[in-house]
């Protein structure tokens, strides 16, 4: 009944909403096909978990008989007060870092989480934590101690931890423990203390301790201990503490960027007295500062075990109070399971500043019974009343190779160098000692070559080289010299050469002498 007209104004009909996809309520799984669970918690709530109804602390969560199956998750971050025991099995994150869990579509990023990713504004937790079996801790601002204790297998990353009461981060007889990114700080304590454990940590940063910023012990079982990039601020005590006391060895590695200040010893290695496992320490890129004790010390006097350092590797020290490097009964050889001496390549080392020599004091470098192979590149000591380079073998009677390519030394109030007896291959750009309360450069049985491009020996109590015993060729050749003496004018009384024989080559460039 309707013309033509009406037909064309017809309006078109169109359907608002089309299908483009379906979902038929796929489940997120882990890799391995199993479902992944969810217990969420928030605060201000007392639920059952769910996303729209979270429990309203982590213990509650933690009590749910899903969590040591379940990942416990606190998508608005929040503030708890609350003792937290973790449960084996059992994954705490926060949304402040990038939470990711792996699905059957890879990784998937958590939902609200990356909200701190600088852990500057971490949700919180004010009490203690205790790590369990199996278990992760992830993305919180804990002000208590975090501990592990007779556990295996976990992980705490991306935390902050904060004790004013004692150590922050505590791990005893553990196993496979990794440690990541973590920030600590303790009022009484120490910043993290490993005891008779096996840890992988990697970016440990300690803002202040009380006592020791890392403290690592190891007693009656062969332990591994890895290191990359420490930070240690400030330290009461030592910054690096590492120990063996009993029959277990300990492998200690510290690799990446590290930096270390502390009121004592920087880093300081040792054997206790009823030692007779073995601590093999490798140490590479450390910069390391102390305001009352010294850089590093190495210590294996002690005990019957051996203290092997494998690695030692373009390290500095900037300031010290009690001297640069300190060794004790320490062998240098890369690889302590091969037989034989293998050479460890230390590279460019520097202790103190050779325009302030004030920046370290005490000896530069002091190896006592050292025994093994150690060859640096670029050798430099600037200090102040100690000896610059001071090697000493005659304790231990031992074997012993020094060598240095290049690089100063500059030493004030003391002698350059006291090398007693070695063999050496050295090559020095420059050698200077001012007023020494003995003799500037003294050299007993020593083989091998040492080419010095400019020598400078001022005002020195004793004439300023002493060359004695040598038992085998020794070639000494210190380049163009000069001598400020506090004795006469004569070579023969400012430089003595006794009981050497033939095997001495001796020679100056040039030599200038000026007497009082």
């Amino acid at each position: 009944n309707r013309n033509i007209s009406h037909r064309l104004s017809d309006p078109v009909t169109r359907q608002q909403w089309m299908l483009l996809t379906r979902d038929d309520g796929v489940i997120a799984t882990d890799p391995g096909g199993v479902p992944l669970n969810f217990l969420h918690v928030a605060n201000g709530f007392a639920g059952d978990g769910t996303f729209e109804n979270p429990f309203g602390t982590l213990t509650d969560a933690l009590n749910d008989a899903a969590a040591p199956t379940s990942i416990i998750y606190t998508p608005f971050g929040g503030a708890f007060v609350e003792n937290v025991t973790l449960v084996d099995g059992a994954t705490v994150l926060s949304n402040g870092p990038v939470q990711t869990v792996e699905t059957q579509f890879g990784d998937q990023q958590l939902p609200f989480s990356g909200s701190s990713t600088d852990l500057s504004n971490l949700p919180t937790i004010t009490g203690d934590v205790t790590m369990a079996n199996d278990s992760r801790f992830s993305g919180f601002d804990v002000t208590g101690a975090l501990t592990a204790t007779g556990i295996v297998d976990f992980t705490v990353d991306n935390t902050v931890v904060t004790n004013p009461a004692g150590d922050a981060v505590t791990l005893l007889n553990t196993d496979d423990a990794i440690l990541d990114n973590l920030i600590l700080s303790s009022g009484a304590g120490r910043g993290l203390r490993i005891t008779d454990s096996n840890v992988e940590a990697t970016d440990i940063t300690v803002t202040s301790a009380t006592n020791d910023g890392v403290e690592v012990n190891s007693t009656a079982t062969n332990r591994f201990v890895e290191i990359e990039n420490l930070v240690v601020e400030a330290a009461g005590a030592q910054g690096l503490d590492i120990n063996v006391n009993g029959a277990g060895d300990l492998n200690f590695t510290l690799t990446g960027i590290n930096d270390i200040t502390s009121t004592g010893n920087a880093v300081d290695a040792r054997l206790g007295a009823a030692t007779t496992g073995d601590l093999i320490l490798a140490l590479s890129n450390t910069t390391v500062a102390s305001t009352a004790g010294a850089g590093f010390v190495m210590d294996g006097s002690a005990g019957t075990g051996l203290l092997i350092n494998t690695t030692f590797l373009v390290n500095e020290v900037t300031s010290a109070a009690t001297g640069g490097f300190l060794a004790d009964t320490v062998r240098f050889d890369a690889n302590a399971t091969q037989a034989g001496i293998q050479q460890v390549v230390a590279g460019n080392f520097t202790v103190g500043d050779l325009n302030d020599t004030t920046d370290v004091t005490g000896d530069g470098v002091r190896l006592i019974d050292p025994t093994g192979n150690l060859a640096f590149s670029i050798l430099t000591i600037g200090n102040d009343t100690g000896t610059g380079l001071l090697v000493d073998t005659k304790g231990g009677g031992t074997i012993f190779t020094l060598t240095t390519i290049g690089g100063s030394i500059f030493t004030t109030n003391g002698p350059a160098l006291d090398i007693d007896p070695l063999t050496v291959a050295f090559i020095l750009n420059s050698v200077r000692s001012d007023d020494s309360p003995t003799f500037a450069a003294r050299f007993d049985t020593i083989s091998g070559n040492m080419s010095i491009n400019t020598s400078s020996f001022n005002d020195s109590v004793m004439p300023s080289i002493i060359i004695e015993d040598t038992p085998a060729p020794f070639v000494a050749a210190f380049g163009a010299t000069t001598i400020n003496s506090t004795i006469s004018n004569q070579q023969a009384d400012n430089v003595i050469t006794t009981n050497n024989g033939t095997n001495l080559t001796l020679f100056f460039s040039s030599l200038s002498i000026v007497g009082p």
